[in-house]
């Protein structure tokens, strides 16, 4: 919700920005400092210092922020990618396995396959989530067997280096999102607090500077100083209510022959 202040003589009024406006509120931060930076230090405002310091706390915050985003953005369009790859490879380490075991299908799980019970088919995974577990158990089976009896199609290498680039963009994927939710929340705290100076260092420049009397030179520091808004229910009309009907009737004068006025068709008295 937007604040405003003002005077009863004044036709002005500040308006200060909602703390949902956290761009814009720091747009202002960086035009007040610029403002003050050009007054000497003794007629800065007590709270210049800490409105310099949020600001570039903001500044970084933001920074930040866009940074998480650009990691997260990347990891999730290589893990895209990797998706793809994972599926062709699994296909292939399923295919190994149980053309081996055609005849034991159970055997599959030591190499980390799930089996339906009912059916006895070897399941694939579906997720990604699910071929990182797949590969990861595949893995420990195939480096505890001799060499010679590993699976040749995929190459254990080529499986190793698939599941350490699905795992670190998956990482990277995470971490850039926990950033950005640790930025937000920053922002927001940096935002209300910046909010406060600003308009606690309005206070002072009124007061100071403008001897409480609202100017458009605050402009200056960027604050929004408009001309106030009449009020519909202060409008005055500037004429009275028409009087109604009854009231422009006047009252019959009394008949001077005492008949209250009454007359014959001749237009003498009954």
């Amino acid at each position: 919700m937007t604040i405003r202040y003002s005077e009863p003589e004044s036709p002005y009024q500040i308006n200060f920005l909602d703390l949902l406006q956290r761009a814009e509120l720091l747009a202002q931060g960086q035009i007040f400092i610029a403002k003050e930076q050009t007054r000497p230090l003794k007629e800065q405002t007590p709270l210049t210092p800490r409105i310099i310091k949020l600001v570039n706390q903001l500044e970084t915050a933001y920074a930040t922020q866009t940074e998480a985003e650009r990691q997260r953005t990347i990891a999730a369009d290589k893990l895209k990618q990797l998706q793809k790859t994972a599926v062709i490879v699994v296909t292939q380490m399923w295919k190994s396995v149980t053309g081996k075991y055609a005849n034991d299908p159970s055997e599959a799980t030591r190499w980390g396959f799930k089996l339906k019970p009912r059916t006895r088919n070897v399941l694939k995974p579906k997720t990604l989530s699910e071929r990182l577990a797949l590969m990861n158990t595949y893995i420990a089976k195939e480096e505890s067997r001799p060499e010679e009896e590993r699976f040749r199609i995929p190459e254990l290498a080529e499986v190793i280096e698939l599941r350490d680039k699905i795992t670190a963009n998956m990482q990277a994927h995470q971490t850039g999102q926990n950033q950005q939710e640790n930025s937000f929340e920053a922002i927001k705290k940096l935002t209300k607090a910046l909010s406060n100076c600003l308009q606690g260092a309005a206070v002072h420049i009124l007061g100071v500077d403008f001897d409480f009397d609202l100017s458009t030179q605050m402009q200056n520091w960027g604050y929004d100083i408009t001309l106030k808004r009449k009020s519909s229910s202060s409008k005055e009309t500037g004429s009275e209510a028409a009087p109604s009907a009854d009231e422009t009737t006047a009252e019959a004068p009394d008949s001077p022959n005492g008949t209250d006025g009454a007359t014959n068709g001749n237009g003498d008295g009954a």
